[in-house]
């Protein structure tokens, strides 16, 4: 299995010892020919595409085999992270890591599919924004807490969210402005 390193789908597995099903990251091979690694942590999902190799199995792939992998990829200058999935997680320099079972501690992965909305961008009654989530998470943190609301009025033409966004904290009074980007068309 292999994927582009920019993707960083570890970063939302659960640490919650109480979710051990949601600690790894997970190949989905449920649609033909549009593999999957995706994370979960009960707040966030992120599924990222891959490529599959001739041998890989569905199931769970471990951060640790994954922080390895990327690892490799960096000491033998690779754009992919490549794992090679079936009992083991065998990497490219010949390391093999231990793969759990499908079933960890008696828990599956979530059926996540059942949470992807129907809806994309574009769908008749939605709205797209496009920011900066660096810049959103600076301003946060700024605004001294890591819970916001964002207020924007709905866009009149087609041309999409263009207007300065309102970001306010839940708890407390501060608030501050975020631009929006200009989506390419």
């Amino acid at each position: 299995m292999r994927y582009d390193k920019i993707f960083r789908p570890e970063l939302c597995v659960s640490n919650d010892q109480t979710l051990p099903a949601l600690a790894h990251t997970f190949l989905d091979l449920a649609d033909t020919g549009k593999p999957l690694l995706v994370a979960i942590d009960g707040h966030c999902l992120a599924a990222v595409p891959c490529i599959t190799d001739e041998g890989d199995t569905e199931g769970p792939i471990t951060v640790d085999a994954i922080k390895l992998a990327s690892k490799v990829a960096k000491r033998h200058k690779t754009a992919e992270i490549q794992i090679g999935v079936s009992n083991a997680h065998q990497l490219v320099d010949g390391t093999s890591i231990p793969r759990p079972a499908i079933n960890v501690h008696g828990k599956v992965f979530p059926p996540w599919r059942e949470s992807v909305p129907s809806y994309r961008p574009g769908t008749d009654g939605t709205v797209s924004i496009a920011l900066n989530a660096a810049l959103l998470a600076a301003l946060a943190k700024a605004l001294g807490n890591d819970i916001v609301r964002l207020t924007f009025p709905m866009p009149t033409t087609g041309d999409g969210m263009t207007d300065t966004i309102y970001v306010e904290t839940v708890i407390g009074r501060a608030w501050g402005l975020l631009m929006p980007y200009r989506w390419p068309q």
